[in-house]
């Protein structure tokens, strides 16, 4: 990601920027719900990530890129695999 890229990608979230969190539930009261810049979900990013913590939060994230073939209505959370032996 170049930085003609990151601004590319500032502007699209900029047009869809919202005030508040639009996940159900909301995000409890943190540092984060306080200081975030939440955007209406229409965008699909793909991201690779280490594991999933036992209170449903991707270890170490790392965004690959928008996935302009997918729609956001049709992104469902992924379930964890258990690796075979």
């Amino acid at each position: 990601m170049d930085a003609r890229y990151l601004r590319d990608l500032r502007k699209r979230l900029d047009r869809i920027e919202i005030s508040e969190s639009p996940f159900d539930p909301p995000v409890a009261d943190s540092w984060l719900r306080r200081h975030a810049h939440w955007v209406r979900p229409e965008e699909v990013a793909e991201v690779a990530f280490g594991e999933w913590t036992d209170d449903g939060r991707i270890r170490h994230p790392s965004m690959r890129g928008l996935r302009e073939d997918r729609d956001a209505r049709d992104v469902v959370l992924e379930q964890p695999r258990v690796a075979r032996k």
